[in-house]
């Protein structure tokens, strides 16, 4: 178990260098495990590797690096060539963005300081993942069939799922990305009017979640309903804003 990110930094950077060598440009790691918020066992410690070759014989090089670092809780790196990262910005800026708002650079080019995140390719990619996590959300809720712990698993993880287009709707709308998840929470919740809602509830871990799971879980539904809708409205509307 890993108590404290930082006391890996030298040993990870090193290990992924002699791996690279001089194809690699950037290693960032981003996520809880620069904040605050990171618990030791529990939350994941993220990595980012940009290189100049992603080819699956340079990959494929790194396996024991990755075995090694996986069983100690460090999560499988999410790895690009220079090409991919600088033309794909258009297709995942949501998930740029998730790392762009909580990173360190371990190693190399800062490539995420100087990124230009389009506000409608945030609405693009949030109306596409959106409807998709909806209807993950009611297929795995028919198959859990009212399993109750299963169900309480299946809204944490949604939940947890939301957060990379929660960062994005606040940017949609002109609004600051907090550092802290519930403070994140507590955004979203005041831009769509929800109150203190399912989510802060999920993420707080209340008391009887477990049993109400059902109830949570049609909660949940109806707040990813209503803000795919209010996705969906914003087409129509410019500058673009999902609030009116």
């Amino acid at each position: 178990m890993i108590k404290n990110p930082n006391d890996i930094v030298d040993k990870l950077t090193s290990d992924y260098r002699a791996v690279f060598g001089e194809q690699l440009i950037s290693v960032v790691m981003y996520g809880c495990a620069v904040t605050h918020e990171y618990v030791p066992g529990s939350s994941p410690i993220s990595i980012f590797l940009l290189v100049t070759d992603s080819s699956l014989e340079y990959i494929h090089k790194c396996i024991d690096v990755h075995k090694y670092w996986y069983r100690r809780g460090v999560m499988t790196p999410l790895i690009m060539s220079r090409d991919f990262f600088e033309t794909s910005l258009d297709l995942y800026p949501v998930d740029y963005l998730h790392i762009q708002s909580n990173y360190r650079v371990l190693f190399g080019e800062d490539v995420f300081s100087t990124l230009d995140i389009q506000k409608e390719h945030l609405r693009m990619q949030c109306e596409r993942e959106l409807k998709q996590l909806s209807l993950n959300l009611r297929e795995e809720y028919l198959q859990a069939g009212c399993r109750k712990k299963v169900l309480t698993d299946l809204l944490e993880d949604t939940t947890n799922r939301l957060f990379p287009f929660f960062k994005a709707l606040l940017v949609i709308n002109g609004r600051k990305i907090p550092h802290a998840s519930s403070e994140l929470i507590s955004s979203v919740e005041d831009l769509f009017g929800l109150g203190v809602s399912v989510l802060s509830d999920i993420y707080h871990k209340k008391k009887g979640l477990d049993k109400n799971s059902v109830q949570f879980c049609h909660r949940l539904a109806e707040i990813i309903d209503l803000v795919v809708g209010k996705v969906n409205q914003a087409k129509e509307r410019e500058p673009q804003s999902l609030v009116t």
